[in-house]
């Protein structure tokens, strides 16, 4: 790609099944370009395949903003204003970006160019229109989904367990196989009370998740069983042939394969370990963090109950996908495994001398602050002490004036004296306390007042 060189932009983009495919798109904008360029050309090719435009979080489409703001595109083609956006803002946002880059940006629908200002005007009408439709369909679409789901009607996923019928919409048929393993979870689970313990039985004996295509036709082969997997089905409702409905069961229109007082007693077991792990919370300071490389898989933070019903706290390999040969135990003590690490950490820092110079910067940083600190309260120790100066003086000021009031003829020269005194001090204090004021904040439901 040459370093000054601007090409042609062709940007494809589909949703669904019903628009327009890549390929052709991609086909008519070649075919424009030629045309409009009245030669054959170069340019570049960015399609993002089954994505909505309701936002600009597409691969593609950032890799030509990308390009654009490089100064690669000099002008872009799309077969309409929607493929860009379904979004006002965001069209008007990206017809903004290619003005300042000196880029054309023209859409076969209605042959319009970025270059006219009233087809430019025609474009931003073009892409509210797109933003009322998909609106207005995404309005419709909820309305039909609340109504199924309220009659209990199956609207889409794919459960474990059950098949979607070509012939019948919204109904779900017992896949039987999958439905007895469904069944042997749930008992497991009233017997062992661990769901680790189900997945690796899972794995052990050759069970994996469903296979299957996509609407797209993209194969994905079965999954090994989890934990996340095997809790999904313990606590999914449609087992017993209801359906939930913003946190409403209802009746489904399809069988039950697990009875109801065995789904029962499942969630009051599941309910009683998350209060438990609640109550006994473990701060695992290396969650998420270590990995093992020979697995292949992050450790993940769990516990267990010994004989004596004390709670021990450990890191486990995610899913148990614990290899044969592994060095490590399948379950590694966390404070065993945290010691350990935090002391390669202080030996690592000692060895490249990284400690000292760390704990010298904390040091300086706590110093300054401490400092810092001082320096402040001797500021408002000093000016408070002030504060006070000047309300003794005020007092003094003031029994003065009343014992000189007496004598009020004789005296008022320096009655008007004091009186001048007094309204200077007032002033003095006024000015402070509103210093005082900027300075307080609010804290507790009682107000109590913090000086900062």
């Amino acid at each position: 790609m040459g370093k000054n060189k601007r090409y042609y932009a062709i940007y494809a983009r589909i949703s669904c099944k019903k628009d327009c495919s890549i390929q052709t798109q991609r086909e008519l904008l070649a075919d424009y370009i030629k045309n409009d360029n009245g030669r054959l050309c170069q340019y570049l090719v960015y399609e993002d395949d089954g994505v909505s435009g309701k936002n600009t979080v597409r691969k593609e489409f950032q890799n030509l903003l990308r390009d654009i703001r490089e100064g690669k595109i000099h002008t872009i083609v799309s077969t309409e204003v929607s493929r860009i956006s379904r979004n006002v803002v965001d069209f008007q946002n990206f017809l903004s970006l290619c003005q300042k880059y000196n880029t054309i940006f023209k859409s076969l629908d209605g042959n319009v160019s970025s270059e006219n200002e009233q087809e430019k005007l025609m474009m931003s009408l073009q892409s509210l229109f797109a933003q009322v439709e998909i609106e207005q369909i995404s309005k419709r679409v909820t309305r039909s989904f609340d109504h199924k789901s309220l009659k209990g009607m199956f609207t889409g996923g794919k459960i474990f367990g059950y098949r979607s019928g070509i012939e019948g919409k919204g109904k779900l048929y017992v896949d039987k196989e999958e439905a007895e393993l469904v069944a042997m979870i749930f008992d497991m689970y009233i017997e062992k009370k661990s769901y680790c313990h189900i997945a690796c039985w899972l794995n052990d004996n050759g069970y994996h998740t469903r296979e299957y295509i996509s609407s797209y036709g993209v194969f994905h082969p079965g999954k090994k069983w989890s934990k996340s997997k095997v809790l999904s089905i313990l606590k999914n409702p449609a087992y017993i042939g209801k359906k939930n409905v913003k946190g409403i069961l209802v009746s489904a229109s399809w069988e039950a394969i697990i009875d109801s007082n065995v789904w029962n007693t499942v969630q009051v077991i599941i309910r009683a370990k998350v209060n438990k792990q609640k109550k006994d919370s473990y701060k695992y300071l290396l969650g998420g963090l270590i990995y093992c490389q020979h697995c292949e898989t992050y450790l993940e933070s769990g516990s267990g109950t010994g004989s004596k019903g004390k709670t021990y706290y450990y890191y486990r390999h995610s899913g148990c996908m614990h290899k044969i040969g592994c060095p490590y135990r399948r379950n590694i003590s966390a404070k065993e495994i945290e010691n350990k690490i935090f002391c390669e950490i202080l030996l690592f820092l000692d060895r490249e001398n990284l400690l000292s110079v760390l704990l010298e910067d904390v040091m300086i940083k706590v110093f300054n602050e401490r400092e810092l600190r001082k320096t402040t309260q001797k500021f408002w120790s000093r000016k408070i002490s002030s504060y006070n100066e000047m309300h003794k003086l005020l007092l003094r000021i003031i029994r003065v004036v009343i014992s000189k009031s007496n004598d009020f003829v004789q005296e008022c020269s320096d009655v008007e004296i004091f009186v001048k005194d007094l309204l200077d001090m007032e002033k003095k204090a006024q000015n402070f306390l509103k210093i005082i004021v900027k300075k307080v904040k609010l804290e507790g439901k009682r107000g109590a007042i913090m000086l900062l």
